[in-house]
């Protein structure tokens, strides 16, 4: 596009247009319709005649053909010429300073970059562009050697915006990626374990089908196994990833930053207004209705998801001011449910010489943060900010609003509400993490463990019911699992507050014990049996010895019964004294009292109790019994309990063995 006269003619060292349908190019002295003005000034006020400009225009659009801005470039051909009359048009004089004079001026202003360009004619502004960019400006060589005149050529170019946005280009490109080790599983799994007594979450009997979270009634007497079922819920994980970039170009302004910068400044504000655009409601980040729905109805069993909460996001801004650019760079977890973390563990199970099992259960929780929508939306923490300060502090954003989290939490058969506490979501993730090991997974992992006993391939036990002898040596690995002890032979925990995470190791073993609830216990018996009582005499030359005589009579036989157990210590003088009750062997307590059934059940001829020994027929209940000796130690410090306690005795029946006590 041209805007120039159509018609001109030359008279001394004048140029003169015809008025007309011009726009610009008409230079009569006092009928000037159309001019051409840089930052207020008119060009031809400076030079003389009014310029030539030629005008191209570029359309910026996106790939999917949204229109950003129009880039705008003018193209200003002119000359500078002495009038030699005081008409008021300039340069006006003689010699050849007046036109250095006006190249001079004319080169001073547009050294003023970012300004503003038009086209007038008369009041009206035919053409108006800001923030131009001075691409050349060039005084051109002449055949007058500037005596009476000096060409000049002048590349400006400018951008308008489509839509209130200096912008040359932008891109906001989003990324789901599955992560494929994490796949939607739920599944339930048919376990026995032994009562939990003290456990917060199932205390005091163990679970069955028909009331898998018992009461919390505190019972008295320990409970047969039960059957539960430990429900696993696997919850598929998302890699949400967003590109957010633009390149700005000047709008003008005034000061130094509106020059230089605006182009940065604008490509700033573009991103910083987009990034919330996704994000609807109040606090809307992942809540039912109000985030971002990705649909997962194509997913198997994942129906009722219908939006993923978003978790841990992280933001990379990367900007360049003089190149006009800004870009953020946004990743979150995201998954279809509203839990505070996620878990992954292992189950391990061995034996040793003795065929005692030992089952591990370890793990990690990683706490997870709720994103923070004012943060996704720029409404702070966006950096840097329009006055170029770079400040990494942000505010912790309030509670949720709406009841739409739901919390499936892992080896729970029934889903926990969040709606009483959805602030605890935007806790830091070593909180997050905490909860969810002390509440979720710690009561559970016995039951895990309990998962990795195998009492349905099996109904054969390795000590037979029968006391028929049996055909060889019978493989244990083919014989009934026993239940594991529900108090753990060694755990270990690790915290890492700053990154959030706990790390857990548990191990259980099948090692029978008398005592429920002892951190451990040995039992030793040593027996000695009836012998003859021999007469030796010793005859001096006999090489072969004394003489052995039998005087027909027997010794008597002995038991000799050692019994240990460890609790744990007290932690106070007072548990120090077996007498006092607050002493973990308290002489009135179960466990003292547990200790003196089993030594009754030992002794020869004792009573034994069918709740310890179950229903065992003695052979022979008859005979004499006295106590050799009984000694015992008590370790408070280490929390062991020592007992000796031993016995002479002697059946009443020739044909009783005196093993058959």
């Amino acid at each position: 596009m041209v805007y120039s006269s159509p018609y001109q003619y030359q008279d001394d060292d004048q140029i003169f247009f015809s008025q007309g349908p011009s726009l610009a190019g008409q230079t009569t002295n006092n009928n000037k319709p159309v001019k051409v003005y840089y930052n207020g000034s008119g060009l031809d006020d400076i030079g003389g005649p009014v310029p030539m400009v030629d005008i191209s225009r570029n359309f910026n659009r996106s790939e999917g053909g949204i229109l950003f801005s129009t880039t705008t470039k003018a193209t200003i051909t002119g000359k500078i010429m002495r009038t030699d009359n005081t008409s008021g048009v300039n340069p006006n004089g003689t010699g050849t300073a007046v036109i250095l004079d006006a190249a001079q001026k004319m080169t001073d202003l547009f050294s003023q970059d970012a300004g503003v360009f038009q086209i007038r004619c008369g009041t009206t502004n035919i053409l108006e562009g800001s923030g131009v960019k001075i691409n050349s400006f060039n005084l051109n060589k002449n055949t007058d050697n500037w005596i009476f005149s000096a060409d000049y050529t002048i590349d400006l170019e400018y951008t308008s915006p489509a839509s209130g946005q200096y912008i040359k280009s932008a891109s906001d490109a989003w990324s789901l990626e599955p992560m494929d080790e994490y796949i939607y599983t739920s599944f339930a799994r048919n376990i026995k374990q032994k009562s939990e007594y003290h456990n917060p979450k199932l205390k005091p009997t163990a679970a069955s089908d028909a009331a898998k979270v018992p009461t919390n009634t505190i019972g008295t007497t320990e409970m047969p196994a039960g059957t539960i079922d430990l429900n696993v819920f696997n919850i598929p994980q998302f890699k949400l990833s967003r590109r957010l970039t633009a390149e700005g170009v000047p709008s003008g302004g005034s000061g130094t930053a509106g020059r230089n910068y605006s182009a940065y400044l604008n490509a700033r504000d573009w991103v910083v207004k987009r990034l919330g655009e996704p994000f609807g409601g109040t606090y809307g980040a992942g809540v039912s209705g109000n985030g971002p729905t990705f649909s997962s109805s194509g997913m198997t069993g994942l129906s009722s998801f219908t939006n993923l909460f978003l978790y841990n996001h992280l933001r990379t801004t990367n900007f360049n001011e003089l190149a006009g650019t800004y870009e953020v760079n946004e990743t979150w977890l995201a998954m279809p449910t509203g839990i505070k973390y996620v878990e992954d563990y292992t189950i391990e199970s061995s034996t040793d010489e003795r065929f005692i099992r030992t089952v591990r259960v370890q793990g990690s929780i990683k706490g997870l943060m709720i994103a923070q929508l004012p943060i996704m939306t720029g409404a702070s923490g966006v950096i840097p900010d329009k006055s170029g300060i770079i400040d990494l502090s942000y505010s912790k954003a309030g509670g949720l609003s709406g009841t739409g989290m739901n919390q499936n939490v892992m080896d729970l058969s029934t889903s926990v509400s969040a709606s009483s506490a959805e602030t605890r979501y935007f806790d830091n993730k070593y909180q997050n993490a905490l909860s969810g090991w002390i509440n979720d997974v710690k009561p559970y992992l016995y039951r895990r463990a309990s998962s990795a006993i195998d009492l349905d391939s099996s109904s054969d036990d390795y000590i037979p019911s029968t006391i028929s002898p049996q055909p060889g040596a019978k493989n244990p690995i083919y014989s009934k699992q026993k239940l594991l002890n529900i108090i753990p032979i060694s755990t270990n925990e690790g915290h890492d507050p700053r990154k959030g995470t706990i790390s857990y190791s548990y191990e259980f073993n099948d090692k029978f014990r008398f005592i429920s609830g002892v951190l451990a216990e040995s039992i030793s018996i040593n027996q000695t049996g009836p012998v003859d009582v021999i007469n030796e005499a010793f005859v001096l030359g006999r090489r072969l010895g004394p003489v052995l005589q039998s005087l027909g009579a027997k010794t008597s036989a002995k038991k000799d019964l050692t019994f240990e157990v460890i609790v744990v210590p007290p932690s106070s003088w007072k548990g120090f004294m077996l007498s006092n009750a607050e002493c973990p062997l308290y002489t009135g307590g179960n466990t003292y009292q547990t200790i003196q059934t089993i030594i009754e059940g030992f002794k020869p001829f004792g009573d034994r109790k069918s709740s310890v020994f179950g229903t065992f027929t003695r052979l022979n209940d008859t005979g004499q019994v006295y106590v050799s000796q009984d000694n015992a130690n008590w370790n408070p410090t280490e929390g062991r309990y020592t007992r000796t306690i031993g016995w002479i005795y002697q059946t009443c029946n020739l044909s009783r063995s005196y093993l058959d006590d």
